[in-house]
């Protein structure tokens, strides 16, 4: 396995620039997700360092090689697809064989490579099957098996889940990342489902249009955004975001009578607290009228407004509130962040936060 390097690395079309100076590090057997929204460059940044799209400028390293200017097949890398691109007239045998084939490979040794990964992916009983003949899911893993028989030096992986039932889903997540562990491979993940990358990565790479928003633990940026569109991101649902206005010495959400909920210095900006930290209250907290109630088994996802702001709250088990119900909502202080009037979060002292919500 070895170390990835991204150093200001750019890819402009047509004289627009998409990817804009994207400097990171995969470190040897680091399981590394880029997420964010579509076209924000995640699946062109993985492409770069497949050799699948030109550098415009900057360095891609993979171990101690600069490779932005080697052929695909010279970089020693394995990409596994959204669509497995497998061929359809081939066993899975075949397939998870053919590239040590081209490669002049002993018999012995590829029959060694594709027994061994079939093991460890539980496709033996399929080896003869045609692709046709197997589910999405033992699909994937035939995809998965072909990259891991050329033992290369990275793997990269391109949305490979997407094409994947819910449930499937969620089992395949649990597959790759045990896999990962188990040959201590060094991966690089592309996914637009912040679930995925939150519960896979070792490390969180977050883009937007182009650009590093923040790259971090998943715990990182769950607890610490780095802005309004990291907190809005990750978390699901999102983080509640209430514009705050100046009164009575300290800051309130705007359109409500108060309680003041962060001390003078804070003017403007925004108030932002997740939805399973917030609880309903009686006659204590900030007022709230109940938009809707959806009951989801395990808790509550209870939407309402405060003044004229859309506010979720996620509370445990199910909760006797209706639409057009009135009723309070409060947090603990430790559970806010402020977010200035540019969207940066910038941490809060004890002496800001002058009330409880939450004793």
């Amino acid at each position: 396995m070895a170390e990835l390097a991204f150093r200001d690395v750019r890819k402009t079309y047509a004289g627009l620039e998409v990817i804009h100076g994207v400097t990171t590090d995969v470190t040897d057997g680091e399981f590394v997700v880029i997420v964010g929204p579509s076209g924000c460059g995640k699946s062109t940044l993985l492409r770069m360092v497949a050799g699948l799209e030109q550098i415009t400028s900057g360095e891609i390293r993979i171990g101690s090689r600069v490779v932005n200017n080697l052929e695909p097949k010279d970089r020693d890398i394995a990409m596994v697809f959204q669509n497995y691109a497998l061929y359809p007239h081939m066993s899975v045998y075949e397939n998870m064989s053919y590239g040590l084939r081209i490669k002049g490979f002993s018999r012995q040794e590829i029959d060694s490579r594709v027994q061994k990964a079939a093991a460890i992916l539980e496709l033996k009983p399929f080896l003869e099957r045609r692709p046709r003949q197997l589910s999405g899911g033992q699909r994937q893993r035939v995809a998965m098996g072909r990259a891991i028989v050329r033992q290369p030096q990275a793997f990269l992986m391109d949305e490979p889940l997407s094409n994947l039932d819910a449930q499937l889903r969620a089992e395949m997540r649990l597959e790759i990342r045990a896999l990962q562990r188990k040959l201590g491979i060094t991966m690089v993940y592309v996914t637009h489902d912040q679930v995925e990358a939150m519960s896979m990565a070792d490390r969180v790479v977050l883009m937007r249009a182009g650009r590093i928003e923040q790259n971090g633990t998943p715990v990182e940026l769950y607890e610490n955004p780095a802005n309004t569109f990291v907190a809005r991101f990750i978390g699901t649902p999102p983080m509640n975001l209430l514009r705050l206005v100046a009164a009575r010495g300290g800051a309130i959400i705007a359109g409500t009578e108060g309680p003041v909920v962060l001390g003078g210095r804070f003017a403007s900006g925004q108030l932002g607290v997740r939805p399973e930290h917030m609880q309903l209250a009686f006659e204590t907290g900030v007022r709230a009228g109940v938009d809707s109630v959806e009951y989801l088994g395990g808790d509550s996802l209870v939407s309402c407004r405060v003044g004229d702001q859309p506010v979720a709250v996620r509370v445990a088990g199910s909760v006797g509130l209706a639409r057009g119900d009135a009723t309070w909502i409060r947090w603990a202080p430790g559970a806010q962040h402020y977010f200035d009037d540019a969207g940066l979060r910038t941490p809060i002292e004890a002496r800001d936060e002058p009330v409880t919500l939450i004793a």
